[in-house]
């Protein structure tokens, strides 16, 4: 990547080393997010438009709020924001140092070992991609599922609160315990997860990740998922990563296995264009089949992005069958 920037300028690694890169990225996919409440390129204009929105009269109390330009989890680089931080002098003050030590913040994945190459990728993030952005607030029922890809197909579902994997095409999820779990085939099966399944969540799992990768054309992606107890259609992409560090346990020797065989394999197709990642549409010969209706449906808060919600198997912009109306689409961000 580092490479073809400096020799093509191409740009594709700002799908995941910029987050408001990536959403918008999403919202022209017509790819379901949270909602996006603004995007913002400065701290005086996120301080002066924020209050608009997030605040004790008329707006949301409270909101998520992330940099764009830092995207490695020692950042530190999200915070729950509330209408105090905003109306309250001294919590004011304190939002703005924060603000303020994030755009300054030197991104450094110094937790990985490919960190040289990818920091001279986000240097060039933070030279003109720096910037906030404020999204909608999850339910409390809403733990992230992170979604192993291969070639624009689901590897495996990880529960990242516990390490619990559900491999493709199985029905339980299994949970490793210790290190013995990382390097010995001991799953124990707790029944934590098993309303995943139970409610039918997976489909829409599944389809998220998949729509994702087609999308991007990555051949190994890391697809974060939200999703919500008791509502199988509210699920949510929250983010990528093309340079995961999720534990797979004793899975990850055949992942890899897998990656290597297939890309030299000499029957892997390349796509063919001159567009740059984020300039990228889905066409409907590349979509995933759209999952069957849930088992039922839950009151939960829905969002999406696009102005008329909602794709079908052929075209993600002919809205023949919505999967869910949104409470609020953000069709001006």
């Amino acid at each position: 990547m580092v490479t073809l920037y400096q020799e093509k300028k191409l740009d594709g690694f700002k799908i995941e080393k910029n987050k408001c890169e990536m959403t918008k990225f999403f919202m022209g996919n017509e790819i379901p997010v949270a909602g996006v409440i603004g995007f913002y390129q400065s701290i005086d204009q996120f301080l002066q438009e924020a209050p608009k929105h997030i605040n004790s009269k008329d707006g949301y109390e409270k909101a998520i709020l992330k940099a764009c330009h830092l995207t490695s989890g020692n950042a530190q680089s999200t915070m729950m924001l509330s209408y105090h931080d905003l109306e309250d002098p001294q919590r004011r003050e304190k939002l703005r140092s924060w603000l303020e030590l994030k755009w300054d913040f030197q991104a450094i994945d110094w937790e990985r070992t490919w960190h040289p190459p990818m920091d001279k990728l986000t240097d060039v993030v933070a030279i003109n991609g720096k910037g906030f952005m404020l999204q909608r607030l999850h339910p409390k029922s809403s733990p992230e599922i992170k979604v192993q890809t291969l070639f624009g197909k689901v590897f495996m579902v990880n529960a990242e609160s516990d390490e619990s994997i559900l491999l493709n095409g199985r029905d339980r999820f299994e949970s490793y315990h210790g290190f013995s779990g990382k390097i010995l085939y001991t799953p124990t099966f707790d029944g934590t997860w098993d309303w995943i399944v139970e409610e039918g969540h997976i489909p829409r799992i599944t389809y998220l990740a998949e729509l994702v990768s087609k999308a991007i054309g990555a051949d190994e992606l890391r697809v974060d998922i939200f999703i919500t107890q008791g509502d199988p259609d509210a699920a949510v992409v929250n983010e990528i990563s093309l340079s995961s560090g999720l534990d797979m346990g004793v899975y990850f020797a055949y992942y890899a296995k897998m990656w290597a065989s297939v890309l030299t394999s000499g029957k892997v197709s390349v796509r063919n264009t001159e567009l740059q990642v984020a300039e990228q549409k889905l066409q409907g010969d590349s979509l995933p089949k759209r999952p069957q209706e849930p088992p039922f449906k839950g009151d939960g808060p829905i969002w999406d992005t696009s102005p008329q919600a909602g794709w079908d198997s052929v075209s993600p912009s002919s809205h023949v069958k919505k999967l869910r109306l949104p409470l609020d689409p953000c069709a001006k961000c």
